[in-house]
């Protein structure tokens, strides 16, 4: 069991368990659903661990393509996601030079689906902020 977050209280602990065992289903169903459009993806169980690694990886060797994801699952109607995570995908990203890297905040709405936006550009922002009604700019 987590350790407590605030002293004598169980509440925020169930929460922080919930909330990470959401984010597992979440990473796990980016991967199925990654596979069942042709690619190899692999979840990459670090998170907190502070190494330069996504929530998950695919590549499509057809393509020549390697996609790096930070994961993300709200109920609400938008997320926001920290520059330095983004920093951290390409810096795996970079290892990658002979594919065509590509940065993605994963964001899955739990009313809408799925929401994806390519973050190659520079420079980099300070937050990114993804909203439920965004199209996605882009595609597996």
């Amino acid at each position: 069991m987590a350790k407590h977050l605030v002293e004598g209280s169980d509440t925020v602990t169930r929460q922080a368990v919930k909330n990470r065992r959401r984010g597992f289903a979440t990473e796990r169903k980016l991967v199925k659903m990654l596979e069942a459009r042709g690619w190899r993806a692999f979840r990459v169980p670090t998170s907190g661990t502070g190494y330069a690694l996504p929530d998950v990886f695919a590549v499509n060797n057809k393509e020549k393509r390697i996609a790096a994801f930070e994961v993300k699952s709200t109920v609400e109607d938008h997320i926001s996601v920290d520059g330095f995570q983004i920093r951290k995908l390409l810096s795996f990203l970079d290892a990658f030079r002979l594919y065509r890297g590509e940065a993605v905040i994963a964001v899955w709405f739990i009313s809408n689906g799925w929401v994806f936006r390519a973050v190659n550009e520079f420079p980099l922002q300070e937050r990114y902020v993804v909203y439920v009604h965004e199209s996605s700019d882009w595609s597996p």
